[in-house]
């Protein structure tokens, strides 16, 4: 890629943060323009998770029993960025409460010093990459075979669930807790790169009213 004709990049991607083992990518970078920035945007755990679920049961694999779900996220930004110039490491939480009033995407250009590039932006006009719903994406997860998994897909888009309610975890409040705290200490580095906020407050891990539609997912519905 011939960067030398840019006055400014932006380069986006969920996977820079498996770097992490590879510190010499970020140290590489540097190279490229006068001034480089990182910008991480961290969730919590328990909201990662969630889309991995969603994310795999819509890829043409086996049932999701037999595949497996990592639960130890590489995001560490303080471990990603090693060696590199802290300065240039902005960490901002997905975590509205830290959003002044903002759409995300607001806040991201404010937080690389590029805030008015969003206002000039061309946005779509309905939703992206949307999720199927809970009961789909049971159905998708005990699904046997590749081509009947594909075959389902099709069906969904063609006549999605009715009245599948409003719901965005399959696991409890108490569940969801437990989980974000039990992984709590792998993005404890954090805090050294967000102006020391707590971590805890920094993701919102305590809050259990971000899913108030909740209910246990009953497997016996008839649909």
């Amino acid at each position: 890629m011939d960067l030398k004709h840019l006055e400014t990049a932006l380069m986006s991607g969920e996977q820079f943060s498996r770097a992490s083992a590879h510190p010499s990518f970020f140290e590489g970078l540097l190279d490229v323009g006068a001034e480089v920035k990182w910008c991480f945007i961290c969730g919590a755990s328990i909201t990662c998770l969630r889309a991995c679920i969603r994310m795999r049961q819509r890829l043409p694999y086996g049932p999701h029993r037999s595949r497996g779900i990592s639960t130890r996220f590489p995001g560490n930004p303080a471990t990603v960025c090693c060696g590199t110039r802290r300065d240039r490491v902005v960490v901002r939480p997905y975590n509205a409460k830290f959003w002044p009033g903002e759409p995300i995407g607001q806040d991201f250009f404010s937080a690389i010093g590029l805030p008015h590039l969003w206002g000039a932006m061309r946005k779509p006009a309905g939703p992206i990459n949307e999720s199927l719903s809970r009961p789909e994406i049971y159905v998708l997860s005990v699904t046997e075979g590749i081509a009947e998994k594909q075959r389902l897909m099709d069906h969904f888009r063609a006549r999605p669930f009715a009245n599948c309610g409003r719901a965005k975890f399959f696991r409890s409040p108490d569940f969801r807790v437990d989980f974000n705290l039990r992984y709590l200490v792998l993005n404890s580095g954090v805090a050294a790169l967000n102006g020391g906020v707590d971590i805890t407050e920094f993701l919102d891990l305590a809050n259990v009213d971000d899913d108030p539609h909740w209910q246990a997912l009953d497997p016996n519905d008839p649909q």
